[in-house]
């Protein structure tokens, strides 16, 4: 009795699972298709067949392109095939750069270019006397935002934002435009309330090289981005953090805002 009872319940299970995967499902047939060709394509990868690996993950993205492993895998394996020797990639991009002018790029642009990859404008505010002049009494966020739109008349590559607290923190450069899909030129990020997300853009875009990044937010609020913040400090790459709020005494928001035990933290840090 009890085999019969067990043949009965396996023979429904079976009857039930095919009812729920339809082989006869294009969608579902091809999303699994993507999945073995990705694993086809990383297998391959690892056995240094990158061209092999760059083609099974182009044809997992025609099986179902929202599949972001295979982007990832087709943009490394891609990378990879057209140098024997990975870590030539990095001198061939040098190379490039010091032949901007044969490119057609005009002298002007290609000088800038490396300027701001070199990001050194110390020469430049080392003389910057109107940095520490100021007109009036400010609260110690509003002297920041003087300095900060100060600081971008010498720093051309500044870039950065807020999540979500750019008016409390001040922390927008007036005299530029935001950052957006349809605006590249623009130097105000707006990062939404993602203070993990935003720290951790930052360091991508200094290590990237070109750009100096900024993000602002409240200190209570660090707590938010420790991990990318931490590795900011361990890479010694010079994020700026602006920690806006920082006094135990900020009002009417109460202790959910108050940043009683976060500087000791942030000192506590490596770097």
């Amino acid at each position: 009795m009890k085999i019969k009872h067990w043949l009965c319940g396996t023979w429904i299970l079976f009857v039930w699972g095919c009812n729920i995967f339809n082989p006869s499902d294009d969608t579902s047939v091809q999303k699994d298709n993507a999945s073995m060709l990705i694993y086809e394509g990383q297998k391959k990868f690892r056995e240094s067949e990158y061209e092999s690996a760059a083609n099974f993950f182009a044809s997992a993205l025609q099986a179902d392109s929202s599949k972001s492993e295979a982007w990832f895998g087709l943009a490394k394996a891609n990378l990879y095939r057209h140098s024997k020797n990975p870590l030539q990639i990095v001198s061939d991009i040098q190379q490039k750069e010091d032949d901007l002018p044969l490119m057609g790029i005009s002298p002007e642009l290609a000088a800038e270019y490396k300027a701001w990859k070199k990001n050194d404008f110390a020469a430049a505010l080392k003389n910057a006397d109107e940095l520490w002049e100021f007109e009036k009494d400010d609260a110690s966020r509003g002297y920041g935002n003087t300095v900060l739109n100060k600081l971008a008349k010498y720093v051309p590559n500044l870039i950065g934002g807020s999540a979500d607290l750019a008016p409390a923190n001040k922390s927008n450069i007036k005299a530029r435009g935001s950052y957006s899909a349809t605006e590249r030129t623009g130097s105000n990020m707006h990062f939404g309330i993602r203070e993990h997300a935003m720290a951790a853009i930052c360091n991508g875009i200094y290590l990237h090289g070109g750009l100096m990044p900024y993000c602002a937010t409240f200190a209570v609020f660090s707590d938010y981005m420790k991990n990318a913040m931490r590795m900011s400090a361990i890479m010694e790459i010079p994020v700026t953090y602006i920690l806006t709020h920082d006094s135990i005494g900020v009002g009417e928001d109460g202790p959910t805002h108050q940043p009683v035990e976060h500087l000791a933290g942030l000192r506590a840090m490596p770097n």
